[in-house]
C-alpha cells in the first residue's frame, strides 16, 4: 500500500497507532528522566557498575531492557512493576496530541477498527484512553509484554499481535508512529507506515541511508589528516578543546550539510554554516553566568600539552538531547580517501 498519508489512512480497514507521540505526550507532566532515576535506584549494585549508557540515559525503557537482560527475575519483575505504575501515573498528567482525538473518532465513525500498539504499558494506555473518553473507539490495546522487553518495537511482535486480535492481514492496516522503531516494526510486519514527525529534527532510517549515499562520494575524496586537540578553553557557554587545522574539518562538515540539504531540504539543515568553529566540546551551558570563574578554573589546565590524532574515518551519527546531555547513535562509518 503506497500513497499519501491521507490516502493510506482512507484505504486502510485497520488503523494502528503508537501511543506516546501520535496519541499523547506521555511524559509531559512526569519527566522520563525522573522515572529512569527511580528505576536505577532499585538496582542493588552501585550505579558505577552500570554501563555508561544505562547510567546516563533518561529513557526508562533502556533501564528496563538492561535489567531484563542482566538482572535477576525478581529485580526485573520489580522494575517492570515500578515502571508500569509510573507510566500510569504519567498518563494522568500527560498532554494530548493535537487532533489525535478527532482522528480516532473520525476513523471509527467511518468504519475503521483501531488498535494502540505501544512500548509503554497497556495499563497506561488504558488509563489515558478512559480519562479522555477515547476507550470506546479503540478495539485492541497491545502494550509492552511483561518481562519481555525484547518483544518491544522494533520487534514486529506488537504489530503482529494487534493484527491477530483484529483478525486483519498486514495489507489491510496502516501504522502511525513517531520513531524509527515504529517504522522498523511496521516494515518487518509487512504493514504500511506513516511517520508522525512531531519534532523537526526527526527523520526516518530511509532518509539517513539517503544522506549517507549523498555524502559518501564527497567524503571519500577527502584524504586522511592529522588534527591537534588542545589547549582547553572556557567561556560562559562551554568548556571545550581547540582543534586545528580547521580546513579539513570544515570540508567534512560542508559535505555532510550538503547531503542533508539534498535529502531533507536546506531549511532543515541545523546551525548556520558561517559561525561554526571546529572544537571538541566537553560541557555546555545555556544559562546566563559570569564567564570569569569558568576561565579561572580552566586556566590551570591550559598548560597540559595538546595531543594529535589521525582522522581516517567519519562516523555519521544520530544526535539527540536527553534532558541535560547529548547522546548519539552511530548510523554509518565512512572511510576517507584511500583508507580501508
Amino acid at each position: 500500500m503506497i500513497g499519501t498519508p491521507a490516502a493510506l489512512v482512507a484505504l486502510a480497514r485497520y488503523l494502528l497507532l503508537d501511543f506516546d507521540g501520535p496519541v499523547c505526550h506521555l511524559f509531559a507532566g512526569l519527566p522520563a528522566r525522573q522515572i529512569a532515576d527511580e528505576l536505577r535506584d532499585l538496582i542493588p549494585e552501585p550505579s558505577t557498575a552500570l554501563p555508561e549508557a544505562v547510567r546516563m540515559t533518561g529513557d526508562p525503557l533502556a533501564v528496563l531492557t538492561h535489567i531484563a537482560r542482566h538482572g535477576s527475575a525478581a529485580l526485573s519483575a520489580e522494575v517492570e512493576r515500578v515502571l508500569r505504575a509510573a507510566e500510569t501515573r504519567a498518563a494522568t498528567s500527560t498532554m494530548p496530541t493535537p487532533y489525535a482525538a478527532r482522528l480516532i473518532a473520525v476513523a471509527r465513525h467511518t468504519g475503521q477498527r483501531l488498535a494502540v500498539v505501544s512500548n509503554n504499558s497497556a495499563d497506561a494506555v488504558t488509563a489515558y484512553l478512559g480519562a479522555h473518553g477515547l476507550d470506546r473507539y479503540i478495539d485492541v490495546i497491545v502494550g509492552r509484554p511483561a518481562r519481555r522487553p525484547d518483544r518491544m518495537k522494533p520487534n514486529p511482535w506488537p504489530v503482529l499481535a494487534a493484527l491477530d486480535e483484529l483478525h486483519s492481514s498486514p495489507d489491510e492496516a496502516v501504522l502511525v508512529g513517531d520513531s524509527p522503531t515504529d517504522v522498523e516494526a511496521a516494515h518487518a510486519a509487512g504493514v504500511a507506515v506513516i511517520g508522525y514527525a512531531n519534532k523537526p529534527a526527526k527523520w526516518t532510517p530511509t532518509q539517513a541511508n539517503r544522506i549517507v549515499t549523498e555524502a559518501r562520494p564527497h567524503l571519500s575524496r577527502i584524504p586522511p589528516f592529522t588534527i591537534t586537540i588542545g589547549p582547553l578553553a572556557g567561556s560562559a557557554g562551554a568548556v571545550r578543546f581547540s582543534v586545528g587545522p580547521h580546513e579539513p574539518v570544515l570540508r567534512i562538515r560542508a559535505a555532510v550539510r550538503a547531503a542533508v540539504a539534498a535529502v531533507r531540504g536546506a531549511e532543515n539543515v541545523p546551525m548556520r554554516s558561517t559561525t561554526y568553529v571546529p572544537h571538541v566540546g566537553i560541557a555546555y551551558n545555556n544559562s546566563q553566568v559570569d564567564a570569569q570563574p569558568v576561565r579561572q578554573r580552566v586556566r590551570g589546565l591550559r598548560s597540559e600539552p595538546p595531543v594529535t590524532t589521525l582522522i581516517n574515518t567519519i562516523d555519521l551519527v544520530e544526535l539527540r538531547r536527553e534532558e541535560r546531555r547529548y547522546a548519539w547513535r552511530t548510523l554509518h562509518r565512512i572511510p576517507l580517501q584511500g583508507h580501508r
